[in-house]
């Protein structure tokens, strides 16, 4: 039964008086469970991730930096496309994050 290995926060549990176990946020416990199960996807999205940003920053800063209309119209173009790149890299971590939404499924 679920009442057996979960136990809401503020309630009173048998579970949490072992010291055997230890209560983790949910986010904490996806990101074990993922790094432990999925390593490679979590290891893959926080390379992206981290490549995506810097280059937004770089676009960005391109941008501001554009004289002509024509590196105006470059800079916008490619933070576009990486703006779409990292909407599509969070829609795939989305997908590959589960357990929060199985736990709104539930309730």
């Amino acid at each position: 039964p679920v009442d057996s290995a979960c136990s809401v926060p503020g309630q009173r549990e048998t579970l949490l008086q072992r010291p055997d176990l230890l209560p983790l946020p949910v986010q904490v416990f996806e990101m074990v469970h993922l790094g432990t199960y999925r390593h490679q996807v979590v290891s893959r999205y926080s390379r992206l991730s981290c490549i995506i940003e810097l280059d937004m920053a770089l676009a960005q800063h391109s941008q501001r930096e554009a004289f002509s209309s024509s590196e105006l119209t470059v800079a916008k173009e490619r933070l576009a496309r990486l703006e779409a790149l990292q909407a599509q890299l969070n829609a795939a971590w989305k997908q590959s994050r589960w357990l929060l939404d199985v736990l709104a499924f539930a309730r």
